[in-house]
């Protein structure tokens, strides 16, 4: 307070008075300085108020231009459509020096800032239309732009665990490196590093076989990271892919895997690439993803038989019957692949029980809370699961539309396994 209290009477003084009216009188009569020093001013109290403020009000917007709300490194934008009424959300940064940021970290290792996004009216709501949020990152985690160990987390209270978000993507402007993430939902969120791998995309060999009259195997995985295969603590410095439960399955033949980012984080060099894409055609990860896979076909000599896990089986459907030129591929195995859409991946119909009580829609449904827990917990981690990819997968979305135009191709064999068969 002594020191408060000494400004306010340098503050006071007539010297300092006299001062600041020569300053005004010199500053009047020289317009155009004036006019820079107030623009100056105004400039500098939004951008105290933007990087100084600890808590902001997000609205849902009802303009086709969706602007981003801004509190310090996290940015929201939540479109129009979202939620069936206008809904106002409440960011919040929560003080690192605090005990409360102390615990989130030490159970989330969470870098940096962490945010908690709160909806205004306490009601918890799935989103109809994902919400974007941006989290700006320091220079100094960021590898380069084939990096992808970065990723952004949510926790539903102080004492869960991290839950991942999937699909990020690393981004660029003039601001700097930021990672771009989907959500249907707001919760406590800040952001995270894995460890530093490679970034590997394309058809690559998993073991390798003698030449025989059978053609390799190409394993596309969706959600499931398990279908790759892999077997846990088989790396050995002479196998140092380990053993994979394809290669016993299939002993003479060489296993192949189509490698593509779903769930993981997609580096810059990745979203550069896919950006320029959608610059020339429609928004659509699927069909990007599915003429890259086109393309990797073409450049092998030889025939595939093709296994195929969910969105996996759409991609290898798209790429083959949307594009005749790829001839080298001669079965198709199809394991729990929506090919007529699923309405797991609609939040619509999630809405109808996410943030419900379990016991009241138990005695509505006739069934038991731990059966209505069950059912949200396992529909919500695969919409989470399925990213961008969401809109796609909707029984009525284009994208199912156009892929049963196409019609099967008469020269390769098709064999469903659960999920639907393909039309």
């Amino acid at each position: 307070m002594p020191k408060l209290k000494g400004i306010s009477r340098i503050l006071k003084s007539d010297k300092l008075k006299n001062i600041v009216k020569k300053i005004m009188g010199f500053i009047s009569s020289h317009r155009l300085l004036s006019l820079l020093i107030v623009g100056a001013v105004v400039a500098l109290v939004v951008i105290l108020a933007i990087f100084g403020r600890k808590e902001v009000v997000v609205v849902q917007t009802q303009e086709k231009r969706k602007a981003p709300v801004t509190i310090n490194r996290l940015e929201i934008i939540v479109p129009p459509g979202a939620f069936p009424t206008g809904k106002r959300f409440l960011i919040k940064e929560i003080p690192r020096d605090s005990e409360r940021y102390r615990r989130i970290v030490e159970r989330s290792n969470f870098l940096e800032e962490v945010y908690e996004v709160v909806p205004k009216d306490g009601r918890e709501e799935l989103a109809l239309i994902p919400l974007t949020l941006r989290y700006r990152i320091p220079r100094k985690y960021y590898l380069g732009n084939d990096s992808f160990n970065l990723f952004l987390g949510y926790m539903k209270s102080d004492d869960d665990v991290l839950r991942r978000i999937y699909g990020c993507e690393m981004k660029e402007d003039d601001r700097g490196v930021y990672i771009e993430a989907k959500v249907f939902h707001t919760s406590i969120i800040g952001f995270s590093a894995g460890s530093p791998k490679e970034f590997v995309m394309g058809i690559r060999n998993m073991i390798e076989r003698p030449p025989s009259y059978k053609p390799p195997v190409l394993i596309i995985p969706g959600i499931d990271g398990n279908f790759v295969g892999a077997i846990p603590k088989t790396r050995t410095n002479e196998n140092p892919q380990g053993k994979n439960i394809w290669e016993f399955i299939f002993p003479d033949r060489s296993i192949w895997v189509y490698r593509y980012p779903l769930k993981s984080t997609r580096p810059k060099v990745y979203t550069d690439a896919a950006e320029a894409f959608f610059e020339r055609n429609k928004r659509d990860y699927l069909i990007y993803e599915a003429k890259r896979l086109a393309t990797e076909l073409k450049r092998f000599p030889y025939k595939f038989d093709v296994v195929a896990h969910g969105i996996g089986g759409l991609l290898i459907r798209y790429a083959i019957e949307s594009d005749p030129t790829v001839t080298n591929v001669r079965r198709v195995v199809l394991v729990d692949v929506p090919n007529l859409g699923t309405n797991l991946a609609n939040p619509v119909y999630l809405n109808l029980l996410y943030g419900k009580s379990p016991d009241a829609l138990a005695e509505i449904y006739g069934t038991d809370p731990d059966s209505i827990r069950f059912l949200v917990k396992n529909a919500l981690d695969y919409l989470e699961k399925v990213n961008v990819f969401w809109v796609d997968l909707k029984p009525d979305s284009d994208f199912i539309h156009i892929l049963n135009s196409f019609g099967l191709r008469k020269d390769v064999d098709y064999l469903a396994i659960s999920g639907t068969t393909p039309s």
